[in-house]
């Protein structure tokens, strides 16, 4: 669901299925980011692409939509957690946990937090690998604690994320180049790019705990009634109108003065 939102504020989905899920679930109401939350908690995981491997070679949405309030709910909650360590914290809801105001990052003495215990030192780094048996990511001469196998191998669409982030900011970057500006490179180890290691580290530490929950709501979710295609069909939510997809623009009319 992106953008979540059009240009004008109105919910990027079908007319009407905002309305129809809150009836369904007994709900005052559903907004666009609640779906938007739901779907990452059922969809943004590995098992939901392995368990519908075979429907997902068609082409097409599709995303098991609970009729218990419950589960939705849940889910929701779930999404948003995940929304807003995703977001670095701009969006989502934090989890209920002391910390969480001051950002991603897990407070001083949290045993989840990523300890930054050798300095990388000032010269740009080329090298970059990971200690499964200790769970340390050495960055040149630097070493980070408290980085499980899960967060190291970590990935989007087939692209490491570690790995990718350092490729951008080692002594050689493995960046494709475009012109002759990519030959310009920074000449020390800007401080500020530990800082955002520590935060990056952290927030797929995040992502990597909410797994087993996104698995077990996807697992209850799909092994109970759902929202059909027939039922959205004759709710008149689906099929969509001719022109439904194109963005609604906002209209600003200047009258003059």
């Amino acid at each position: 669901m992106h953008p979540i939102l059009h240009p004008d504020g109105t919910p990027n989905v079908p007319r009407g299925l905002l309305r129809y899920l809150a009836d369904v679930l007994g709900l005052n109401g559903v907004t666009g980011h609640d779906l938007a939350a739901y779907a990452l908690a059922v969809a943004g995981h590995s098992a939901f692409t392995e368990h519908f491997a075979e429907e997902l070679l068609t082409p097409g949405v599709r995303l098991p939509l609970t009729r218990d309030a419950e589960l939705w709910s849940e889910a929701v909650r779930i999404g948003h957690q995940y929304l807003w360590a995703a977001t670095y914290g701009e969006r989502g809801n934090p989890p209920d946990e002391p910390g969480t105001e001051e950002g991603v990052g897990f407070p001083a003495g949290h045993p989840r937090q990523v300890r930054y215990a050798t300095p990388i030192g000032t010269a740009v780094p080329d090298t970059l690998r990971y200690d499964e048996e200790t769970g340390t990511l050495h960055v040149g001469p630097g070493v980070f604690t408290g980085v499980p196998l899960e967060v190291w191998n970590y990935e989007v669409g087939g692209m490491r994320i570690v790995k990718k982030w350092f490729g951008y900011r080692r002594a050689s970057p493995t960046s494709r180049k475009t012109s002759p500006l990519d030959d310009i490179h920074v000449t020390s180890w800007p401080r500020e790019w530990t800082e955002e290691l520590i935060d990056l580290l952290s927030v797929l530490r995040r992502l990597v705990d909410l797994t087993p929950a996104q698995q077990a709501i996807t697992t209850k979710i799909v092994n109970s009634p759902v929202i059909t295609t027939a039922d959205l069909t004759s709710a008149g939510v689906l099929p969509p109108p001719p022109g439904a997809s194109r963005a609604r623009r906002r209209v600003v009319l200047d009258f003059g003065a």
